[in-house]
């Protein structure tokens, strides 16, 4: 046969072997564990026990477990015939069932379960929890005893009692239904705190009884109440219901030896954990029942953890530092600090970041406001300079511009005159002369104040105007220079105004300053190609003004750093003019760009935001 086929078979014989280990196991037959109870089915801690069984036999979800729960209630049928009957009950139950593993909860139902081994369960291993003592010849018997041996912690609860209350001179303990030999126990336990307080029992039978014992505890005592039993089984009340009425009559503080005492008003006790003594019971059941024999499993003893009561601390003024260490304290009332330290911490550092955060903005933003108002002054002086750079530049068309309303005023005073003279001046000719000096004159001052405004120092005010009018009155400055270097201006305007909110001014000294370096880069053009075109165009939400010139253009090694400072074509320029503009544009929330035109030359393109007509 192939080697291949051999391994082919080889996997198929173990998978069919898993498949049938897996069904076999969901086939078998679940094992059996039963629980003792001493108490009935409402005892304080049987059902907490119970949970704590279940728990530990479900964590095995491949180990099938029939768990059943039965009630001895010797509490209330001590009688030999109770037990007779309930022994009868159990094998009428229980016949054709094989019991795995019995659990016996406490001492009582151990001795139940021992004295009707050999009838009810002869081949199940015994799991128990209680004070007594198994000797290693019992627990090989059949088919083995295992379990937890339960201790109460006297000596501790006691030592806390008095930690926690060093005036106390006394200790009363609460015990009528323990036997002589756990009196002698507590006892015995008690000695080394004998120099401290002395020791009394209250062994008071029936509940009025107690209750009347309790109320005559003198001050600077304390009470251990370690449980009480009524002496009418017919109306019985547990030990943890008689325990909030001790706490209510006691004018000191009650200290309790279990945890299902804790809530009643008791301040605490060095307690053991009931639920997890079920859980411990349920997990040496399921060893056991799982191929491990119960005399293999070693006995130890039940665990104790300091337990107590926040409000019964509160109401005798005990601080938790007096606790030992590892304790826990239930029935805390609600606490910030102590709930949700760490996001009162984690809110606490937040705010303080976000404080910080809070302070470092507004301490960037007033530096920010001095460096604006710095920037502002800065730029009005240094726009101030160019503007008077510029206009000293524009003499000759200042001079220009006077000459014409100037010659017109002498002239038509000269006509006049002569008019005077030869006797021929009528009244509306003298009339019409004074209007055309008038309207000279009034040109003049125009004109002379407009480069007044352009001379004077200027902080910007932004108010809304029309940018095309900008550019006209910016294109009046450099007329005259435009006809002395021969350079043709078009002007390219839309008939529809356009608002901006700026600083008439500080436009007019960027606008004029673009057609000033327009005209002046055209220097070594021949005439016929000497020509500026100023176009605008407007958009949806702005407008953009565009200068543009035939000369040379932007030389390769300045191209794309024109508006950094001292950077300049000029052999006379210090490079600041299109620094100037361009910041000033830039406070105006506008771009200001430059680029080559593929036919020569230059186009300097100015944009700013469109705003709503006044």
């Amino acid at each position: 046969m192939p080697s291949n086929v051999r391994i082919v078979l080889a996997l198929a014989a173990l998978c069919v072997t898993a498949v049938c280990d897996r069904a076999y196991a969901q086939v078998r037959t679940p094992q059996t564990v039963l629980t003792i109870h001493q108490g009935a089915e409402t005892f304080p801690a049987n059902p907490i026990i119970d949970a704590g069984i279940e728990e530990a036999l479900k964590s095995r979800p491949d180990v099938p477990i029939d768990y059943f729960t039965e009630y001895l209630e010797s509490d209330r049928f001590p009688e030999e015939a109770a037990s007779r009957a309930f022994e009868e009950y159990l094998r009428g139950k229980y016949r054709g069932h094989k019991i795995d593993v019995v659990i016996a909860t406490t001492d009582s139902g151990l001795g139940f379960v021992l004295d009707h081994r050999a009838e009810l369960f002869p081949d199940a291993a015994i799991v128990y929890s209680g004070l007594g003592v198994i000797s290693d010849t019992a627990r090989n018997v059949g088919a083995g005893i295992a379990g937890i041996r339960i201790g109460v912690a006297y000596a501790e609860t006691l030592q806390q009692a008095l930690a926690q209350n060093p005036s106390a001179e006394r200790v009363f303990v609460v015990a009528n239904s323990v036997t002589p030999q756990t009196q002698e126990l507590i006892r015995e336990r008690f000695r080394e705190y004998s120099s401290k307080a002395a020791l009394a029992f209250i062994d008071e039978p029936t509940l009025p009884g107690l209750l009347a014992a309790v109320k005559e505890v003198p001050s600077r005592s304390v009470i251990l109440y370690q449980g009480h039993q009524q002496d009418d089984p017919g109306h019985s009340m547990y030990a943890d219901e008689i325990a909030p009425l001790v706490v209510a009559a006691a004018r000191v503080p009650v200290y309790g030896t279990s945890d299902f005492f804790i809530g009643s008003g008791v301040v605490g006790g060095v307690v053991r954990d009931t639920r997890e003594t079920g859980t411990r019971l349920g997990a040496i059941a399921l060893r056991i029942l799982t191929g491990t024999r119960a005399q293999d499993i070693p006995i130890e003893g039940t665990r104790v953890v300091p337990i107590f009561d926040w409000r019964a601390m509160q109401k005798w003024g005990i601080s938790e530092n007096q606790l030992p260490p590892g304790s826990i304290v239930q029935f805390r009332g609600p606490s910030l600090w102590r709930d949700y330290r760490r996001q009162v911490l984690g809110v606490a550092g937040a705010l303080v970041l976000q404080s910080l955060l809070i302070a470092g903005l507004l301490y960037q933003r007033r530096a920010r406001r001095r460096a604006e108002h710095a920037s502002r002054r800065n730029l009005a002086l240094a726009a101030d300079a160019d503007r008077r750079s510029t206009m000293s530049a524009l003499t000759g068309s200042i001079a220009h511009e006077l000459s014409q309303p100037l010659n017109a005023i002498l002239h038509n005073a000269q006509a006049g005159e002569m008019l005077v003279k030869s006797n021929r001046a009528t009244l509306e000719m003298l009339r019409e002369i004074l209007s055309d000096i008038r309207d000279a004159d009034v040109r003049a001052t125009q004109i002379i104040e407009r480069h007044r405004t352009m001379l004077r120092n200027h902080q910007m005010e932004k108010k809304p105007l029309d940018i095309h009018a900008v550019v006209r009155e910016s294109l009046a400055f450099v007329e005259h220079d435009t006809k002395a270097k021969q350079v043709q201006v078009d002007v390219e305007l839309p008939s529809e105004s356009c608002v901006v909110a700026g600083d008439r001014v500080l436009l007019q000294q960027v606008l004029v300053n673009l057609m000033m370096n327009a005209i002046e880069a055209m220097a070594d053009t021949p005439v016929e190609r000497r020509r500026v075109t100023v176009r605008s165009e407007l958009g949806k939400a702005n407008v953009a003004v565009s200068v543009r010139d035939y000369g040379s253009g932007l030389p390769a090694n300045i191209d794309g750093k024109v508006f950094e400072p001292f950077v300049t074509t000029k052999s006379t320029g210090i490079g600041i003019g299109l620094t100037i503009a361009r910041t000033i544009v830039e406070a105006h929330r506008g771009q200001l760009q430059a680029h080559n035109n593929p036919d020569g030359g230059a186009t300097f393109v100015l944009t700013l935001q469109c705003a709503d007509r006044p």
